[in-house]
């Protein structure tokens, strides 16, 4: 397993470690632990794609697998913002991506830095 990294936010173009982090995730399929805003506890995410948004910031979208900071949570498709990841661990564990996501269908602005479905 990586070690954590921390954010130092910013724009692609000085990409910090956790964008540089969630890239390779997206390309290997591997699956993150992250700390998210003021949560105590990690959320585990399968991230699919690296895009910015229309007020600009940098998100990642992909599927929640887990939160820790409530259980009972089912599995849901979540976007996040990257400047709020605190902390970030690409897992060597990898997750399938589902065959049915298609970045060109999602309501993105037209900067997508890194998509799953791009390797395909």
């Amino acid at each position: 397993m990586s070690s954590m990294a921390d954010n130092n936010s910013g724009a692609l173009e000085g990409s910090s470690q956790v964008e540089q982090d969630l890239i390779l995730s997206i390309r290997e399929h591997r699956i993150v632990r992250l700390r998210y805003d003021l949560d105590i506890r990690d959320r585990v995410f399968e991230p699919y794609v690296l895009f910015k948004d229309s007020q600009g910031r940098v998100m990642v979208g992909g599927r929640r697998v887990l939160d820790e900071n409530d259980l009972l949570k089912p599995p849901a498709m979540r976007q996040f913002a990257v400047e709020l990841i605190n902390a970030l661990e690409v897992t060597e564990e990898t997750f399938e991506v589902d065959d049915r996501f298609d970045s060109r269908n999602l309501p993105l602005s037209n900067q997508i830095f890194e998509a799953v479905d791009q390797q395909r």
